[in-house]
């Protein structure tokens, strides 16, 4: 007898998060369910740790070959797929308990298509353990359109969807995302919408998403603390809970109430920009001309226009990039590049105090100030590449506590470099094994942080744990930089 819910996870060298992902659906109060995880030319531990689970309703394909996105692990994981009810879940968004269950029987009861629905998603983490905070954290409701129809120019995360098999056969498979201007589930339920399917949001948050897209090298971080964070947000929990409901509410007050001032801004700002077009019309060209005026002009245009564009099959979002000279499968490169590209060190000086720092930092930071960068959690990752194993010595850190006596613990790929109390200022030499080569992956390790307000020691109401004034890498005598 086939299972009443089929999900496909789409995995690629994210065990560590992906486990996270599977908990989730181990933990759904029906147990009528497959979970097909189809990894996309995977080389981590992701066939293990999916084994680890020892669950006959769990199932595993490595694709032979990397197809650089979701859409063919999707699509291989729906031709596997038995159930009637049909489910995406990303490797690093979560299902609360109710999922499966609920989804179903509102599919069951209002008889539609497809559904949506929204999403909690943890934009941003100020710290690596402890309930929700809307002091530290960002958590958002995403994929709330502003009258519950299909708008196409909403993202609609994949995660959130709930689809009847006959509409995935009447739709069609994933197209590739070099075959887009949009990503490839945009893409889907915007062509699902344009045949009529019969698609509805259901109001009920399912699922807690952390996107991947947004954090600077995300495929390489070794620190998953906002993960580990949320699994104990939704962990024995029966569905989305009190304290995350508060904290998107709270969220969401801050940002409508500086909405007004926003508005006038961005207004202020069309019009500056307007003149400037203007008044160098003659410098810049033909070309030059058109691709400013089209931020100037176009991207508001066709923002009014969306659902005008979209009744006429066009989507809104992509029609935006093909102006702006963007060609198809542009955004998910520039994803791939956001999130994979690990940054080499130019000379021997890492620029933490500076914005050129921001290609470095993983989790746990503030941005750049006066030369420095402030710690914001209890752990903080930087990242970065070394030309070859042996070829970096060390690093001289010069950093500086809010706190006297702050415990210190320095992990270098996993191993611990340092360990020492802070004072004060000073400098301090972490070494980095002679194994070491290709990507280096720092970990700064200290108490929970707290406020200079909270310390009555100034008005400044940001979580702060280490300043870091400097970095410098020490090179193996022979190296070049």
């Amino acid at each position: 007898m086939p299972p009443a819910a089929s999900i496909v996870i789409p995995a690629y060298n994210r065990a560590d998060v992906m486990r996270f992902a599977i908990k989730s659906v181990l933990q759904q109060d029906m147990p009528d369910w497959e979970l097909i995880v189809v990894g996309d030319g995977c080389s981590d531990q992701s066939e293990a740790v999916v084994a680890s689970f020892d669950d006959p309703r769990i199932s595993w394909e490595n694709m032979a070959v990397n197809s650089g996105g979701q859409s063919a692990p999707i699509n291989r994981g729906m031709q596997k797929a038995k159930g009637e009810y049909l489910f995406i879940l990303g490797q690093d968004d979560f299902y609360f308990a109710d999922r499966l269950s609920h989804s179903i029987a509102v599919m069951q009861s209002s008889g539609a298509d497809m559904l949506w629905a929204p999403v909690v998603l943890l934009h941003a983490a100020g710290e690596r353990t402890g309930p929700p905070d809307h002091r530290r954290d960002c958590v958002r409701l995403d994929g709330v359109t502003t009258d519950g129809s299909f708008q196409a120019e909403m993202f609609m995360s994949g995660s959130s969807w709930t689809v009847r098999r006959s509409t995935w056969e009447r739709v069609g498979e994933w197209v590739h995302a070099d075959e887009a201007f949009v990503s490839p589930s945009q893409d889907w339920i915007f062509r699902a919408w344009r045949k009529g399917v019969d698609l509805r949001f259901d109001p009920h948050p399912c699922v807690l998403a952390i996107h991947a897209g947004v954090r600077k090298l995300t495929y390489r971080r070794s620190l998953h603390a906002e993960h580990e964070r949320a699994w104990e947000w939704i962990k024995d929990k029966p569905s989305v809970s009190r304290d995350i409901l508060e904290s998107v509410a709270i969220q969401h007050a801050k940002e409508l109430g500086r909405r007004s001032d926003i508005d006038a801004l961005c207004r202020q700002s069309a019009e500056a920009l307007e003149k400037i077009v203007v008044a160098q019309s003659a410098n810049l060209g033909r070309g030059g001309l058109i691709r400013a005026w089209t931020k100037s002009r176009w991207v508001p245009l066709i923002t009014r226009a969306a659902r005008l564009l979209s009744r006429l099959g066009i989507h809104p979002l992509g029609l935006q990039r093909r102006i702006a000279g963007e060609r198809k499968g542009h955004f998910v490169r520039e994803h791939r590049r956001f999130t994979h590209d690990v940054p080499q060190v130019e000379g021997d000086d890492l620029p933490i105090g500076s914005a050129a720092g921001d290609d470095f930092v993983g989790f746990g930071w503030h941005e750049c100030e006066n030369g420095t960068r402030w710690t914001h959690a209890s752990a903080a990752e930087i990242i970065f590449g070394c030309s070859a194993p042996g070829a970096c010595e060390a690093l001289e850190i010069d950093l500086a506590p809010l706190r006297a006596s702050e415990p210190l613990r320095i992990l270098v790929n996993g191993a611990v470099a340092l360990e020492k109390t802070i004072e004060g200022r000073e400098s301090i030499h972490v070494p980095i094994p002679a194994t070491v080569g290709g990507q280096v992956n720092l970990v700064i390790e200290s108490s929970v942080t707290t406020t200079p307000k909270d310390l009555g020691i100034g008005d400044d109401d940001r979580f702060l744990g280490l300043c870091f004034h400097s970095m410098k890498l020490v090179r193996r005598a022979g190296q070049a930089p």
